[in-house]
């Protein structure tokens, strides 16, 4: 199916794709379920059908796919082929963040600094944004740095802030840029910068 829908053995034929997608999937294969899922996803090759796409992501995850477990738990946060239910994304977020998943690190991160599912906690906030970061994952870092700078959940620190914006800003990550910036021109608790 990979082979198909990437057009690495000639042309693309997204038909095909879905079809050894669903064989493969028919024999408890998670990563066709995954696969499958984002073609209803976007609708490639089929209909667009999030509730499909999130059946098959349910099928993947289950499984134990990590990131079929990430986008499952995106769609139940942004309510896409199902009601909105933050608990449930929390649910996902969590299994692909405790097996070190960057993405889902800092979505758990995210539902604790607004709130969404988890009781507002700006520490564990922090704290789920900190691992994703140290990996090297540009908007964890950003908000790492974010939280340093405001003092929400850790202790507030400017030069931290700074180092985080910058870790974040060098990968190309643009909010993280503009932080960065807007530090070092006000010269506070870091040394003003404006070249």
């Amino acid at each position: 199916g990979t082979m198909y829908l990437s057009g690495q053995i000639g042309l693309q034929d997204l038909n095909a794709a879905r079809h050894w997608f669903e064989v493969a999937a028919e024999k408890g294969s998670a990563e066709a379920e995954y696969n499958l899922a984002n073609l209803y996803y976007v609708g490639r090759g089929v209909s667009q059908d999030k509730k499909t796409a999130r059946e098959w992501l349910e099928k993947s995850a289950q499984a134990g796919y990590v990131q079929a477990m990430v986008n499952l738990g995106s769609l139940y946060d942004n309510g896409e082929g199902t009601p909105q239910d933050f608990a449930e994304a929390m649910k996902w977020f969590s299994l692909a963040a405790e097996r070190g998943d960057t993405v889902a690190q800092n979505d758990m991160g995210v539902m604790y600094l607004r709130g969404r599912g988890v009781p507002q906690d700006d520490a564990q906030a922090f704290a789920w944004f900190h691992k994703a970061a140290e990996r090297g994952y540009a908007p964890a870092q950003n908000s790492v740095g974010y939280l340093y700078e405001r003092g929400r959940g850790v202790q507030k620190n400017l030069p931290a802030a700074l180092h985080w914006y910058e870790s974040a800003a060098e990968q190309g990550q643009v909010e993280a840029q503009v932080n960065a910036g807007i530090l070092l021109a006000r010269g506070e608790g870091v040394e003003r910068d404006l070249v």
